[in-house]
């Protein structure tokens, strides 16, 4: 007896009937698999599973889900369904957005990318859809069979009326994947097919043929379709569809009467601006096209823009107009400030043409052209623009409508790049709130906005808030995109920081660590999430003293992005920026010349010499030759890059200033305390002018001028100065930063200069305490803190606690450094001091005389080290000798 295992429904009705059940597949779509004309009957087994089913089929209707029991059945053909209301509520079909949306939310991107690939064509039969699928391969997609198994079970697709084994998308569907198909695209799928039948030609028999000449009826049947023809929407697309649709249309309806409604606007309807709009930007960006002089990264958006040169979205106008923000920061970085110019006033003399209607093409085109108004400077004429679209859309389509929503997004990315952390901060937080309020979210925008609202909470002195909002990220990315994804690696690397600035280090190295080992670079694709988990591990390593531990993981970071991505791109030159730091702090400078001049090389070569990177590349040479006290040349090379980049720039761009601050370093360790001075303060007013003033590289500038009137013994407005720091550090950093606590030892130098050994007693225990919890208590800034500290208790007369403190440094230098090194003889000098001041001079000579002894012989004669522990000897039974250093 040939029986189905299908779901069947009573429709509500208790104890149905045979013929009121209603029978449907239970894996397939609705609509996909008709049953019409047929009736279903149960059979079962007498066991537990089948009749429980069944007693609850007949008791309620529905089954024990209410979707129905899975049973066997035999379909007998020919009997008539009984016509009965139905006892359940009537439940709306699915819009094609929101069957849209299922599918991206569930499918993988290689059936997204097939399911706009079949919207192309028409009918579609499943050796239509097999060969499309197949001819992809040619493109370089993962092929596999379950992709298109993907679409054809994704809710997508019905079953053609009248159509013998033929399918279509739901009405409004195949509109909506082509959306996101290229033309060139969906023109490229049709040559795609030509060339597989062409290829395939003879080999198999898998599609109905006529047959002429003597062998066969040529004649072809008046009811007979093409194999497969462009689908009517595509032809539409194209301006070629002058034909009714293929399919049948749909019976005539009475007329409902008409029910009151709010206005809705026609959104199929265009103005069609972009015409007028459109040429004026083509005809710069070929001009910029034809430029000899053109460089990589401003080609690679040029060329995108003139492949969309002739691309119209049939709601939304011309679609090239979002590759404007982009060409612009293409052009300001790379220099090309003619252009950028160019760009500008060409913008502003659109911006009237469309900021007059309200429908979608003229509020996108609004929207890019505000944003690419933003990249050029211009923020509060781009935020009036968008700020308009924003409320135009709500009040067209409402404050929640994915419109509005998505302007809303812009406007927080616009408030964010012109600086205004705390209006982008609450603007995504409302946005948070406003997603959480949708049915669903597939792709995990309220994560991103999570990630986003935390950097901005980061900046704003709050991280923890920012670290509640990057844990939430993490679990909703993980869990939707898997944890190797990019995305969920951002949210671990910004929980990272989050952690560190709340003086978590160790939890923090440990998050670092775990993002490093779930994405490895061997995998398909995650290279680029490897590096950004690999580049926070690397970055925190240095934060923590461990540089040898950093330069490792930099070398391999370089190494393997240069094989993967290639020598050129932006991640292989950010890896090699890192290591060459990092070489720098290790004083290795021979390696870092050698590399150093490889980068200059290969960032002209890739970005030209008037593109940032290049300024960066030739800023770090300027800054190697200061480290190794070659003043002249590094003074040089910093005023000769500042001269270029203020002509390319101007004076006041990031990258200027940070050449600016470069400059009075240079001078600085020159000794020329004036010159610095005034550098430190112009850079200082630019930074807080255009950043704020308790931006991170602010509060650098304001700390290194601080030095300088420090340098100057204008030590009372130097005091003042790092009191202030270190109040803007602990807020913005945190107070176990390590740059907060370099503040706070500086504070502590300036007061024991003064001799307030008291206040440098707290300061140096303060920096001690906190380098133990960051560096760990053996790493050479906590030990040099310590050291410190035990000088200033000699100095207070508290020679008990000063002969524990210099002990236990000297055991953990002697272990850490060497005992010959030079900073474990002064802490073991210091010792000496507090053991004479204990009044122990027979274990203080001996100490003094163990030191000296490896002093004259490691360090030499002349060294200070040497001259004062010789000068101790002498001086042992004086009551006034203080040789402390």
């Amino acid at each position: 007896m040939p029986t189905q295992r299908l779901l069947v429904d009573g429709g509500g009705r208790e104890g149905a009937p045979c013929r009121a059940l209603s029978v449907r597949h239970p894996v397939l779509p609705r609509g996909l698999v008709s049953y019409d004309g047929k009736t279903p009957v149960p059979v079962l087994e007498l066991a537990e599973g089948e009749l429980g089913a069944w007693a609850a089929l007949t008791g309620t209707g529905t089954g024990t889900g209410g979707g129905g029991a899975a049973l066997p059945v035999m379909l007998l053909d020919g009997a008539e369904k009984p016509v009965a209301a139905q006892a359940t509520a009537h439940v709306p079909e699915p819009t094609a957005e929101e069957r849209l949306r299922r599918f991206r939310g569930a499918a993988s991107p290689e059936a997204q990318r097939l399911a706009g690939a079949l919207a192309t064509v028409h009918p579609l039969t499943l050796p239509v859809m097999r060969l499309i699928h197949q001819a992809g391969a040619g493109r370089g997609e993962r092929f596999h069979p379950a992709q298109l198994a993907e679409v054809f079970l994704g809710g997508l697709l019905r079953r053609r009326e009248g159509g013998a084994e033929e399918y279509a998308f739901h009405p409004g569907v195949a509109d909506l994947l082509l959306d996101a198909v290229r033309t060139s695209d969906a023109l490229e799928t049709a040559a795609q097919v030509t060339e597989f039948l062409l290829r395939r030609q003879g080999s198999g028999p898998e599609f109905r043929a006529r047959l002429s000449g003597d062998h066969g009826d040529s004649r072809v049947a008046d009811e007979a379709r093409p194999f497969a023809a462009a689908s009517p929407e595509l032809l539409q697309r194209l301006g070629l569809r002058d034909e009714e649709p293929y399919e049948s249309p749909e019976p005539p309806q009475p007329p409902s009467p008409p029910e009151p409604t709010l206005p809705v606007p026609d959104l199929t309807v265009r103005s069609h601006v972009s015409e007028r709009v459109q040429p004026p930007f083509l005809a710069l960006v070929r001009r910029i096209a034809a430029d000899e002089r053109m460089t990589v990264p401003v080609g690679v958006w040029v060329d995108r823009l003139l492949a969309e040169a002739e691309d119209q979205d049939e709601k939304c106008g011309w679609r090239g107009v979002r590759r404007l923000p982009g060409l612009v920061e293409a052009l300001v970085e790379g220099g090309w400030r003619d252009y950028a110019d160019e760009l500008r006033g060409t913008i502003l003399e659109q911006l009237p043409e469309v900021s007059g209607g309200e429908e979608l093409e003229s509020r996108t085109l609004r929207g890019y052209l505000a944003l690419a108004l933003n990249k050029l400077g211009e923020h509060e004429e781009a935020e009036r623009h968008l700020s308009a679209v924003v409320e135009i859309s709500g009040r067209v389509h409402g404050r929640d409508h994915e419109y509005t929503l998505n302007a809303r997004g812009h406007l927080a990315n616009l408030l964010e790049y012109a600086g205004r952390k705390q209006e982008a901060e609450e603007e995504r937080r409302t946005l948070i709130d406003a997603y959480l309020g949708q049915p669903d979210d597939p792709h995990g925008l309220v994560a991103d906005l999570r990630v986003s609202r935390g950097r901005m909470l980061m900046a704003l002195g709050r991280p923890e808030e920012a670290e509640r909002e990057f844990r939430v990220a993490q679990e909703e990315l993980g869990e939707l995109k898997g944890w190797a994804h990019q995305d969920t690696v951002n949210a671990r690397v910004w929980l990272s920081d989050a952690l560190a600035q709340l003086g978590r280090y160790d939890e923090a190295e440990l998050e670092s660590r775990a993002a490093v080992a779930d994405c490895g670079p061997s995998e398909e694709g995650g290279l680029p999430a490897w590096a950004t988990a690999v580049f926070r591990l690397a970055h925190l390593l240095g934060e923590r003293g461990r540089e040898e531990e950093a330069e490792e993981l930099w070398r391999e970071a370089a190494d393997r992005l240069g094989d993967g991505l290639g020598t050129e791109h932006q991640r292989t030159l950010s890896a090699a920026h890192w290591h060459i730091t990092v070489l720098r702090d290790l004083e290795r400078y021979e390696e870092a010349q050698t590399e150093v001049a490889a980068l200059i090389d290969v960032s002209d070569r890739a970005r030209g010499e008037r593109h940032v990177n290049s300024f960066e590349a030739r800023r770090l040479r300027a800054m190697l030759l200061a480290d190794q006290g070659r003043s002249e040349e590094s003074e040089a090379a910093f005023r000769g890059l500042l001269a270029m980049q203020t002509d390319v720039l101007g004076g006041e761009h990031f990258s200027t200033l940070t050449t600016r601050h470069g400059l009075g370093v240079c001078l600085a360790e020159a000794k020329r305390y004036e010159e610095a001075l005034a550098e430190f303060t112009a850079v200082l007013r630019d930074r807080t002018d255009t950043l704020g003033a308790e931006a991170a590289v602010t509060l650098v500038t304001r700390y290194c001028r601080a030095n300088a009137l420090s340098d100057l013994g204008r030590l009372e407005e130097a005091e003042a100065e790092y009191r202030a720091i270190m109040g803007a550090e602990a807020r913005v950093r945190g107070p176990d930063d390590p740059g907060t606590l370099l503040t706070h030892r500086m504070l502590a130098d300036l007061l024991r200069t003064q001799e307030r050994y008291g206040e440098a007693e707290a300061e140096y225990r303060h920096v001690a305490e906190g380098r133990a919890r960051v560096l760990g208590p053996e790493a050479e800034d906590t030990l040099s803190a310590r050291h410190s500290l035990g000088n200033v208790l000699g100095k207070l007369g508290r020679y008990a606690e000063a002969e524990a403190e210099n002990r236990a440094t000297a055991e953990l230098r002697t272990r850490a450094l060497g005992a010959e090194s030079s900073a474990t003889l002064w802490t073991r000098h210091n010792l000496g001091t507090a053991l004479k001041g204990l009044g122990r001079l027979d274990e203080a000579e001996a100490e003094w005389r163990a030191v000296l002894e490896v002093s004259e012989r490691v360090l030499g004669d002349d060294h200070r080290c040497t001259r004062m522990t010789r000068a101790a000897l002498a001086r042992l039974r004086a009551a006034d000798d203080d040789q402390a250093p």
